[in-house]
């Protein structure tokens, strides 16, 4: 989800697998605008497990974000063949540095203002 986009948001994106017959896939949560991981924030870790035997770059796995007015991130990540799931909860304390927490609260502020200069809340 990119930076200064409006909560709540939600993004999905499709990964496969990169070896034939790969049966999990780590799923690296990280923060921040660098194209390189290692220049990231790692905010969290989690396998899927139990995907079908396949060539690589069969398996489709989508792997949505969601990030709620409480700055709450939640990321899941589904095996379309299969239907496995995995999901985990990311608090604020643990992802956002404070200054952003309070950026977000600032924004979605302005945005309820907004919303009920114009009539409507």
């Amino acid at each position: 989800i990119e930076r200064n986009t409006t909560i709540p948001a939600r993004k999905t994106m499709a990964f496969t697998t990169v070896e034939n017959n790969q049966r999990r896939v780590r799923i690296h949560v990280l923060q921040g605008e660098s194209p390189v991981a290692k220049d990231n924030k790692s905010l969290a870790t989690f396998d899927l497990v139990g995907i079908d035997a396949a060539p690589a770059g069969v398996p489709q796995i989508d792997v949505t974000f969601e990030i709620d007015t409480d700055g709450l991130l939640r990321v899941s990540a589904r095996d379309t063949g299969t239907g496995r799931q995995q999901k985990i909860e990311i608090k604020p304390s643990a992802g956002l540095l404070p200054e952003q927490l309070q950026e977000i609260i600032e924004r979605r502020q302005k945005e309820v203002r907004s919303r009920d200069e114009e009539g409507l809340l």
